[in-house]
Formats: C-alpha cells, structure tokens, sequence
C-alpha cells in the first residue's frame, strides 16, 4: 500500500472512529482479472494484518468484488451494505470539535494530516491501543450503559 493510501486509511479511522466501524465494507477488486489468485489472497492476508486490522476488530468487514460478470458477488456486497442499518453515532471528529470543543489543530484527524508519513506505523499502534483500551473499559461498564 503507497504511504498515500495508508495516511488515507489513518484519516478515514481518525475521522470517523470506530463506534461505527461496523458499517464499513472494504471492497477489494480486480480479482476478474487474475489467472492464478494465490499471491493476490497472500497480499489480501498482508493487507488485513496490517491495514485493516483495528476496523476489522471494530466490525467491519471484507467483500472482494469479483467483476461485473459475476453478478452474485457484486448482489452480495449491495446487500452487505443496505442490510448494515441506520443507526449512527456520529463522526470522532463532530464528538471532538462539538461535544468535546477541541480546536481543529488539536484534533486526531489534523495530528493525522500534519504527521509525517515516517510516524504513521505510530498513529496506527496509537489508534489500536486507545480504541482497545475503550471498547475494554466500555464493556466494563455495560451493566449501567444504556443501549448504544
């Protein structure tokens, strides 16, 4: 993954959070156009483990679109995404700016923007350690919390 693409997914988990991670699908493609999809599973493997593990752990999941041609992955996904729900929580950074009144230079998304792309692989360890650290003291004190 380009250090482009990979800021771009750190942005996307510093936005949005993970309260409502299960409604994200992360759609692979280009599978229609290999002969032998062995190295591509072996990079999709890689990419999880590394990319996309903290949203995974949050709840979202995986479609690997197969071509146009293949109509039955491409229902699946739809279906995917309509059966999600709609039930939102709102984005990390509306919590951050409006709940919480933190300025905008403050904020993880712009500590995300502004890092270097030397330091991402730190944001990412950072992000999966508070999010762990939340959802462990959420479900600590579920027996008081309303429904979420």
């Amino acid at each position: 993954m380009s250090a482009t693409s990979h800021r771009t997914l750190v942005m996307f988990g510093e936005l949005s959070g993970f309260e409502d991670a299960s409604r994200v699908v992360i759609v692979t493609t280009m599978w229609d156009t290999l002969i032998h999809n062995t190295a591509a599973k072996k990079r999709e493997d890689a990419f999880k483990l590394e990319y996309w593990d903290v949203l995974m752990h949050h709840g979202a999941t995986i479609a690997r679109f197969l071509g146009v041609k293949e109509q039955e992955s491409t229902w699946k996904i739809i279906n995917n995404v309509i059966n999600i729900g709609t039930q939102r929580t709102g984005l990390q950074f509306q919590h951050e700016r409006v709940d919480q009144k933190i300025p905008l230079q403050q904020t993880s998304a712009n500590k995300t923007l502004t890092a270097p792309v030397s330091i991402l692989p730190t944001l990412v360890a950072k992000q999966k350690m508070t999010k762990t650290h939340e959802l462990t003291t959420q479900d600590s004190g579920s027996s008081s919390t309303p429904n979420r």
